[in-house]
């Protein structure tokens, strides 16, 4: 079914979706190629526990995808080492419809910070497609021990939307020394960083939404 035939809407997420929203991510599947999953996704207090804490913390915009009025996932805004990040989890039920791709757009409308990042496991094309058709381009890759799979991942794709905002925010981090290639994306530069060095935050992302 295409999504302009969908109701799809955004609204914000209460204590009432948890049970539901746990239950996605359950979803063997799915967390397989999220990857960067808790230590135990089936560990519901933990999940309940972590999330009662973040729907009132005021850095973090949850916003749950409903489509008559049916939850269908969730999608939210973090900040991370002072970096805005985004994440979201469609119920495997609804997969292939372009849910993620429109909700996604909805939701960088209607959240003001920018840049703002998006991660995503290097072999979840899928994923990686909604990010490029809501206007992310790749800016880098590093690795990161993920619990779904219990290996470290071997590139970990960085995107990021607002592209004439990254080079200032990137050069303010670096001082103005690039540490890689650059290419352009669209006509506008755009910089590959190698985020080895940061692979602090990366083991970060494991904990992460």
């Amino acid at each position: 079914m295409k999504t302009d035939k969908l109701d799809i809407k955004l609204r914000p997420t209460q204590i009432s979706d948890l049970d539901t929203l746990f239950q996605f991510q359950t979803d063997k599947e799915a967390g397989y190629l999220a990857a960067f999953m808790p230590k135990d996704p089936t560990d519901k207090v933990a999940y309940l526990i972590k999330y009662t804490k973040l729907l009132v913390e005021p850095t973090v915009n949850n916003q749950t995808i409903v489509i008559d009025n049916i939850i269908v996932g969730s999608i939210a805004k973090f900040i991370m080492d002072g970096e805005t990040e985004i994440t979201y989890w469609i119920d495997k039920k609804f997969w292939g419809q372009g849910i993620a791709t429109k909700a996604l757009k909805i939701f960088v409308d209607i959240e003001n910070s920018r840049p703002i990042f998006g991660r995503v496991v290097f072999d979840n094309f899928g994923s990686q497609k909604v990010l490029e058709k809501c206007g992310f381009v790749q800016i880098g890759s590093g690795k990161g021990f993920a619990n779904a799979r219990q290996i470290e991942i071997e590139e970990l794709n960085i995107n990021c939307l607002d592209k004439k905002n990254t080079l200032k925010h990137w050069f303010g981090k670096s001082g103005g020394v690039v540490p890689a290639d650059t290419f352009v994306v669209n006509q506008s530069l755009i910089f590959r960083f190698n985020l080895c060095v940061e692979n602090h935050r990366l083991r970060q992302v494991r904990n992460r939404f």
